[in-house]
This record gives C-alpha cells, sequence and structure tokens, in this order.
C-alpha cells in the first residue's frame, strides 16, 4: 500500500520542525495518510460563450495536523509550547513533508496555516494535545530528496550534450564505402539529442541550467514539441537558470525572464531532449526535475 505520514515542515524562512516521535508525536487518527488521487472530471472554467472547458484540475485541499506532545525530561514542557506557537504563524508558507515505511519522501508545498494552533494542555502537565489545519493549493506531492545536510535538491539530473557536437555512429573505412572486406563500422556516439525516463503521473517542468561562455542557448523536447531559447551571451563564470514552473530566468542574481521565449516541458515516459547554442565554449547544459505524484 502507498502509505505515508508526516515527518517535518518547513517554514519559508527556513525554520524546521519535526514531528520525529521523541516529544512530537502525531495522533492516530491522522498519522497515516493514502496518495489521492488526480481528478480529471471537473470543469476547469466556462468560456464566455458558454461552452464548458474541460480539462484536468487538482483541487486544494485542508490538511490538518493532530499531534501530541510528550515531554521526555523534567522543565522542557513550557519550551515545547514555546517551540509551537513560534512556528505555526500567519503571513509564512510551509513545506510539508512527508515519509512512507520505506523512508521514500514526498513535499506539498505553498501550504498556509488556515486554522490556528490550538494547545489542550492537561493539568498535570504530563502532555497536551495540539492541532491545526493547513491550506494546500496543489493537491498533488513532489518528489524529495536532500543533499545530506538538510538542503533540498533535485531528485533528477541530466547533461545534455550539444546536439550539433554529435558524432560516432556508422562510419565507412578508408578502403572505400562497398564491396570490401571491412565495409562500415560504428564508433561510440557522442552528443545529440537524450531520450530520458520520467516517472512522474502529471507534466513536469524542469529548471535548466547553462554556465558560459554560450551564445543563444536553446532547449527543445522533440516529444512534447516544445522548446525554449534564451537571447543573448552567458559570460564565462556566470550560470544561467531557467525554472519553467515559474517562468523564471536568472543569471546570477539578475532576472532574464524576458530573454526567454518558450517554454519547455516533459510527459510521464520516455522524451528526447536536445540542447544546442550559436557558439561559445560550453558543450553542455543541464537539466533537473521532481517527479510529481
Amino acid at each position: 500500500m502507498n502509505k505515508f505520514k508526516i515527518w517535518k515542515l518547513i517554514r519559508d524562512d527556513g525554520k524546521k520542525l519535526v514531528i520525529d516521535d521523541k516529544e512530537l508525536y502525531l495522533a492516530q487518527d491522522n498519522s497515516i495518510f493514502a496518495m489521492p488521487e488526480i481528478d480529471t472530471s471537473e470543469v476547469e472554467f466556462t468560456e464566455v460563450d458558454g461552452g464548458e472547458m474541460i480539462g484536468q484540475r487538482l483541487h486544494p485541499l485542508t490538511q490538518t495536523i493532530n499531534g501530541i506532545v510528550l515531554p521526555n525530561t523534567e522543565g522542557v514542557y513550557l519550551d515545547l509550547i514555546t517551540k509551537l506557537t513560534d512556528f505555526f504563524r500567519i503571513n509564512h508558507t510551509y513545506v510539508i513533508l512527508y515519509r512512507t515505511k520505506t523512508g521514500k519522501l514526498f513535499t506539498r508545498r505553498d501550504a498556509w496555516l488556515s486554522d490556528n494552533l490550538q494547545l489542550n494542555p492537561v493539568a498535570n502537565e504530563d502532555y497536551l494535545t495540539f492541532t491545526c489545519s493547513f491550506k494546500v493549493p496543489r493537491r498533488f506531492m513532489y518528489e524529495y530528496a536532500d543533499d545530506g545536510n538538510g538542503n533540498e535538491m533535485y531528485s533528477n539530473s541530466i547533461t545534455l550534450p550539444l546536439i550539433t557536437a554529435a558524432s560516432g555512429g556508422r562510419v565507412w573505412d578508408n578502403t572505400g564505402s562497398v564491396y570490401d572486406n571491412v565495409g562500415a563500422v560504428y564508433e561510440e556516439g557522442n552528443g545529440g539529442v537524450k531520450n530520458i525516463i520520467v516517472n512522474s503521473k502529471v507534466r513536469i517542468y524542469p529548471v535548466w541550467n547553462v554556465r558560459g561562455p554560450c551564445n543563444n542557448p536553446q532547449l527543445q523536447n522533440n516529444t512534447t514539441d516544445t522548446v525554449a531559447r534564451y537571447s543573448g551571451f552567458i559570460a564565462s563564470g556566470q550560470v544561467l537558470v531557467v525554472n519553467f514552473e515559474t517562468n523564471e530566468a536568472h543569471i546570477d542574481t539578475l532576472l532574464m525572464s524576458r530573454n526567454v521565449t518558450g517554454q519547455v516541458y516533459l510527459n510521464p515516459g520516455i522524451n528526447t531532449v536536445g540542447f544546442n547554442s550559436e557558439g561559445g565554449d560550453t558543450k553542455e547544459s543541464t537539466m533537473e526535475w521532481r517527479n510529481i505524484y
């Protein structure tokens, strides 16, 4: 069964709350969840002439957290209450991190506190219960990975060589093209487009990274017939980062979104992707993404 539970919450300022079953526990009524199904039967919106536009729609959801605080040493009861009240604040967004029994991690993003934290202490201060609720704008869940130090990273990354640098494949020997004892031989191929497998249940909008020097780089997905192009020169030492999910592009800290035309996305399954440019020493770029479930 594909079941999972809340493990950690990360606030937009970097503060974290870990529900680690040491002093903070999930109540039994919300410790186990099942992966939601994607709803494709709802009406997305209605045109001005009354025509219904049917499309895939992922409804917002309410994520309620019911927990128990069990201090394992004396004198930390009030410290734990302060820890909770300081963490659950309005005017912040949160990433909710889930973990399966096998250790696989998923996230829901951009959640905000919809029902304030409620604490229900008992007189002898042996324990207390707490509850709060979040609104999650997107029901689906992102695959999660980190660098071992708690810093999130993309769970999938691939290097794309220049299409124009393709070499190898079928070549002919020096003796002749036909009717000799050697004929055609095959050399190891390099460059060109790449076939990648995306293990997602819905469409993915990746992040594309190009290091300079590179002139007018271009990313294409032949499977989805999508192309994106950056118009300009990326100098040596600079890095262009294009996020196709947010439609933002940066070179270091400079916003360069206006220089990017087009948008590339990946479909679940096999995608044929390639990278090209109009000059510069850069021979490859990278593409990163998180699968969505």
